[in-house]
């Protein structure tokens, strides 16, 4: 017999190892809160929202407007908040002109910028050569209801009599005192006169 078979026959089996069981999981223990007195405790710091510093002068300025646009004394604002306007807040100030924005709004929605007879209200003039304003649409509405004769002066040097039929932003339609019907552009339009036998003369500029 070979040496080798000898060999192997003669060497034991070897049994594998078991592996080793790993060892359990512990969960860490909570470390014990400390405590702390209220003398060790560091005082928080209050931080002031914008809300809460002093109102800027631009709003104290368009507030005052409000109030003088709406006929409103300070003194009375003052007393309702029982504080002088300058010591309000950011925040304060600013619900302050909500309100008064909204009270302004609603005179403005009730009175039309150029309502005759309120003070501070007569809207701007046109700008534009053949724009109306409010004051002119007034006065030429009661030549018109009036029957009133007119003289119209031309650029040209033409004149024109009539009474108002219509008129708009662009053009006036009078009957001349023979019936014809004649629209005048504003643009070539000078001036025209209330005729002196209307009253008193009066003379208003078109352009």
């Amino acid at each position: 017999m070979d040496q080798e078979e000898i060999k192997w026959e003669s060497e034991p089996e070897q049994k594998k190892k078991p592996k080793p069981k790993p060892a359990p999981k512990t969960k860490p223990t909570a470390k014990p809160a400390q405590k702390t007195t209220k003398a060790s405790a560091a005082p928080k710091k209050i931080r002031k929202t914008p809300a809460m510093l002093p109102a800027r002068p631009t709003q104290l300025e368009y507030l005052r407007n409000l109030l003088d646009k709406l006929g409103i004394e300070e003194t009375a604002v003052a007393e309702e908040i029982n504080k002088p306007l300058d010591e309000l807040n950011q925040g304060q100030a600013g619900r302050l002109l909500s309100e008064y924005t909204r009270q302004w709004t609603a005179y403005r929605k009730a009175h039309p910028p150029g309502t005759l007879g309120i003070a501070d209200n007569q809207g701007k003039r046109a700008f534009l050569p053949e724009g109306i304003d409010r004051f002119e649409y007034e006065y030429l509405e009661a030549r018109q209801e009036a029957g009133d004769v007119l003289i119209f002066t031309l650029f040209d040097g033409s004149v024109k009599h009539g009474r108002i039929l219509g008129f708009t932003p662009y053009h006036i339609t009078i009957q001349e005192e023979n019936g014809d019907e004649t629209t005048i552009q504003r643009l070539a339009l000078a001036c025209y006169t209330r005729a002196a036998g209307e009253d008193t003369a009066e003379t208003e500029a078109a352009a």
